[in-house]
């Protein structure tokens, strides 16, 4: 699945990760099961189904934050959510779900994710018309961007360090 959706093939791509997600309930693997949610979430956010992939991702968070001890997975999902609210235009709770995205990614020294949070609040400041706290959350993304060693092997997160950079 994760092969498919990285060549843009999201049609092939959902059918192997809900298949994922049905096996491992099966299973009851619940480590790879949240891991499998996210990966299903991310498949139907790329699609455009953005309220079936908030209930999927919600599903993987109640994982993570009950069953599992995966701070840093618990992190990436908290911004993905909140990502994914932004997208939808929703601003209910983004701002509190990229806060507690930010503590679990510095427990666990995670800067990529809590970059990447600075940079989505000074979107969502800029939004709301805080061109001045905006402005400074942005400066704060581009440190954070630029103290990050560019021999990351995660292509996404890669990416992010450039955009925050740009």
């Amino acid at each position: 699945a994760a092969l498919h959706r990285s060549r843009g093939h999201l049609v092939k791509a959902l059918p192997l990760n809900r298949e994922s997600v049905a096996i491992l309930r099966r299973q009851g693997e619940l480590v790879p099961l949240a891991r499998a949610l996210n990966n299903l979430s991310q498949t139907l956010t790329d699609l455009g189904d953005l309220a079936s992939a908030e209930l999927v991702l919600q599903e993987s968070l109640r994982l993570k934050e009950t069953r599992t001890v995966d701070r840093p997975a618990l992190a990436r999902g908290y911004l993905q959510l909140a990502e994914l609210r932004m997208l939808r235009n929703d601003r209910r709770g983004v701002l509190g779900k990229l806060r507690e995205a930010v503590g679990h990614a510095r427990l666990v020294g995670d800067a990529v994710t809590v970059a990447r949070c600075e940079f989505n609040t000074a979107e969502l400041l800029r939004r709301s018309g805080e061109t001045r706290a905006a402005h400074q959350r942005l400066l704060s993304a581009r440190r954070l961007a630029r103290s990050i060693p560019h021999w990351s092997k995660d292509p996404s997160r890669v990416s992010w360090i450039a955009k925050i950079e740009a």
